[in-house]
């Protein structure tokens, strides 16, 4: 079989021994050499083919610069391309994919005046490690972790030596080869020690930095690159494969740390205490160099051989005991109706249309979706925010969407059309929540920049900016009346706002930890809100006192709902499940189980009969109560 790199080819098929496509007259043997014969994958800047060098099976990468719309993006393109085959040409290491100087060339496909680039290098045989941990039943051993840390350091030593930093350490980056041993591919993204600068050199066609993201240190986000920049990769990197969970699963944004360790419980505490430092957020806290890290991990390894060997005992699954009154553990008799699937990355907020049957999510991929909850069907996809959807409000009309993002920006949208109808710009830093007054007038926003803006929701003007926590803020509501506002924050306490003269009315301090989320009931009396130690507060809002506290989380808090008839309310957390709460007694009424991360997000229909939780899974669930005549709905 032969395969035509061509493109705009129409059929890339042909026979063995062709020297031209049959469809296009593009050549098949390359450079007088290599013989492309099936496509391999596409992605980033580039193709991946499969190629026969005299029998010796290869791997050709293709970069078509033609894909990008401007001169600079296509120079930025390329200068990552002849990179790679620069840095592959020196470097003549076991473990790193080998090409030959002469590996590089172009060349141009019929009738078109722009040539492809084409880059040869040696096949690394095996899996990646992201698909290897997919195959295994268990996650990644301690022991094998530090025989693998071992072997990419010493990788790792030799690139630096060599003045490269690789700069894109991940799971897909690293082969497992049919030996056991290691490689470290993809040099796409390299950069030479000695031509550092302090600005974004991976540079995608829309002009944004390319950063694999939970892996990539905070300096590289920001355009610098040390030679500890790899270090902090490849700790996030064991740390997915310690856990089989995504590294951003574990970061916990209002507090801004990285709580993974509970989800590896058989990695000992030195080991542990390891990895931490090479993920420091700062280079200075990471190890100086790989001779350092080498010492340490010879230093683990004798601790762990003095140790008497124990076996793992796989964790006990999960059960969710029925609750009082003769629930069952899947909650007041509500059942998974649908999962939808189409965000490729983690799903952060969600929001019902007042009639419940239009569904709203935002998430880390930078978009937001409009999904109808009776069927399922993604009706469209908005894009233009610039970074992660941390927040969405759909107004009371039905008819107008608010979103905030990592962008700083808020966004009003057209919720029937999908039209953007406002930019909303002021907030100095990301922006975490969002909401709609009752009347339809007002749009509040609260950000990490400590700050609350209230904005007219009509012409977007800024109204007030409510100044008072010392952190940032992370969840607001309005009062029924829409005459109050109540928020919450990264400082531990609650704030009541006046919306008429912009002051602070009171100020709750039940929390002993960072407040992630709040909702307020129906008839504006009493408030919810949890934090990331698990603790719930229920709050009499009217004489400003703390009712109760509550817990039952076995992780983080994401996000709380109370449902119309302001009798019960539902709260999702990072330990992945979603309760059922009884307002008044704090009763624990139900669990829903079936996400396979965090759960981020939940909503509830006003009819009480649609519940909606969404996950860092990148998955929403919409589930509905049961038709039982004994049953009645939530808020019913």
């Amino acid at each position: 079989m032969s395969y035509c790199i061509n493109p705009a080819c129409l059929s890339p098929h042909n026979p063995d021994h062709q020297l031209f496509c049959l469809s296009c007259g593009m050549p098949l043997l390359l450079n007088r050499r290599y013989r492309p014969v099936k496509s391999l994958s596409s992605g980033g800047f580039s193709v991946i083919y499969q190629v026969d060098d005299q029998g010796l099976p290869k791997v050709l990468k293709v970069l078509n610069l033609s894909q990008f719309t401007t001169l600079q993006a296509q120079k930025k393109a390329l200068t990552l391309f002849e990179r790679e085959a620069r840095v592959l040409s020196q470097l003549h290491l076991q473990g790193i994919p080998y090409m030959e100087p002469s590996a590089y060339f172009t060349i141009a496909p019929p009738n078109d005046k722009t040539p492809l680039h084409c880059l040869v290098m040696e096949k690394i045989e095996g899996v990646n490690l992201e698909e290897w941990l997919k195959q295994q039943p268990t996650p990644l051993t301690q022991s094998l972790a530090l025989k693998w840390l071992k072997q990419l350091v010493l990788l790792l030593e030799e690139v630096h030596q060599h003045q490269f930093f690789h700069r894109d350490i991940k799971p897909s980056n690293i082969m497992r080869q049919p030996d056991g041993n290691l490689a470290l591919i993809d040099f796409g993204t390299v950069r030479e020690v000695a031509h550092l600068e302090l600005s974004p050199q991976n540079i995608t066609p829309a002009g944004t930095v390319i950063i694999s993201r939970g892996y990539a240190p905070p300096e590289q986000e920001k355009g610098h690159t040390v030679e500890q920049s790899d270090f902090f990769a490849l700790g996030r990197t064991f740390v997915y494969l310690l856990t089989r969970q995504h590294p951003l699963t574990f970061y916990e944004p209002y507090t801004d740390e990285f709580r993974w360790r509970r989800s590896a419980p058989g990695v000992s505490d030195e080991f542990a205490e390891f990895l931490d430092r090479l993920m420091a957020p700062f280079p200075s806290q990471r190890p100086r160099n790989t001779r350092e890290i080498l010492s340490e991990l010879a230093r683990l390894e004798q601790i762990q051989n003095s140790r008497p060997l124990v076996h793992p005992v796989p964790p006990t699954p999960k059960i969710a005991f029925p609750a009082p009154s003769g629930i069952e553990p899947t909650g007041p008799n509500f059942t998974l109706d649908r999962t939808l699937v189409g965000h490729q990355d983690g799903v952060w907020s969600v929001a019902l249309s007042p009639r419940g049957h239009i569904l709203v999510t935002g998430s880390w991929d930078n978009t937001i979706k409009v999904w109808n909850v009776a069927t399922g069907q993604l009706l469209r996809t908005l894009m233009g925010h610039q970074e992660a959807v941390w927040s969405v409000a759909v107004a009371a009309d039905g008819k107008t969407l608010a979103s905030g993002s990592s962008d700083h920006q808020i966004k009003i949208w057209n919720l029937p059309t999908g039209q953007l109808i406002h930019t909303l710009a002021g907030h100095s830093n990301w922006v975490a929540a969002v909401a709609l007054s009752p009347d339809g007038t007002l749009i509040a926003s609260g950000s990490s920049d400590k700050t609350i803006k209230v904005w007219s929701l009509k012409n977007g003007e800024l109204i007030h900016t409510l100044k008072g926590h010392s952190y940032a803020v992370t969840c607001i509501a309005f009062t029924p009346d829409g005459k109050t506002l109540v928020s919450g924050s990264g400082d531990k306490t609650l704030k009541i706002w006046s919306l008429t003269t912009g002051e602070c009315r009171a100020t709750f301090t039940g929390h002993c930890a960072s407040v992630t989320c709040l909702a307020i009931s129906p008839n504006g009396k009493t408030g919810v809100s949890g934090d990331v130690k698990q603790t719930f507060c229920v709050w009499d809002l009217q004489r400003f006192e703390l009712n109760y506290t509550l817990t039952g989380h076995s992780g983080t808090i994401w996000s709380v709902a109370i449902a119309p008839d302001g009798e019960q309310f539902v709260s999702s957390s990072r330990d992945k499940t979603v309760k059922i709460w009884n307002l008044q007694t704090g009763e624990l009424r139900g669990t829903l189980m079936g996400h396979r991360s965090a759960v981020n997000g939940v909503a509830i229909a006003r009819s009480g009969e649609i519940l909606v939780s969404a996950s860092h899974d990148q998955t929403i669930k919409i589930w509905r109560l049961a038709r039982q005549p004994s049953t009645a709905a939530i808020g019913s």
